[in-house]
């Protein structure tokens, strides 16, 4: 498999999923104190309301990993072989649940069959609030479309730097958690909205 998204997962996913940005973060959400872990989440999802071809054919898996409260994710079309892969970790803040998508560069067999590839590499962050049911997952990933809004209209709390032409949040973890607890019900600032079902 050629494909140099593996090892750039947390920008692949921002264009990948369909008419969504998720805002990358240097920093993550996440500390080692951080210890949730739902067996309820492992397996294999589909798009509950698929809009398309490649919407029936998507599929989100996350497995357990190596470190007891990480999860392997993987993104994929049950025609395809190879995945775009990351790390997701959950974290609780008050009474919500959030995930943190964490871009997986550590796979050396898969890096091997990579013929070409940007150097350096950093692996970013992206956020998301998220419910978890027994056969339903909803999440909800911090836009950069409101982040950019915000920022435009000088209410942008969080430090920032622009890279590319896009926006990458610069602000320390405590920072971030505290953001993310007070906007926990902000459907405008995590209004990437995706709805699971577990694949059939």
């Amino acid at each position: 498999m050629k494909r140099t998204a593996l090892l750039l997962v947390a920008a692949a996913l921002a264009s990948i999923l369909a008419g969504c940005g998720p805002i990358n973060s240097l920093q993550p959400l996440y500390t080692k104190e951080d210890k949730v872990f739902e067996g309820t989440l492992l397996g294999e999802w589909q798009p509950k309301s698929p809009e398309n071809d490649e919407d029936k054919k998507a599929r989100w898996t996350f497995e357990k990993s190596g470190n007891e409260y990480f999860y392997t994710f993987c993104m994929t079309t049950i025609e395809k072989k190879g995945c775009l892969r990351a790390q997701a970790r959950l974290v609780r803040l008050g009474g919500a649940i959030f995930v943190d998508f964490e871009g997986d560069t550590h796979d050396d067999e898969e890096a091997s069959k990579i013929e070409s590839m940007p150097f350096p590499i950093i692996s970013t962050h992206m956020i998301g609030r998220i419910w978890i049911e027994k056969d339903a997952v909803r999440i909800h990933m911090l836009e950069d479309s409101w982040v950019d809004k915000r920022i435009k209209e000088g209410k942008f709390a969080l430090t920032y730097t622009t890279a590319d032409g896009g926006t990458v949040l610069t602000a320390k973890t405590e920072d971030l958690r505290k953001f993310a607890q007070d906007r926990a019900d902000d459907e405008e600032a995590f209004s990437g909205s995706f709805e699971l079902v577990r694949a059939k």
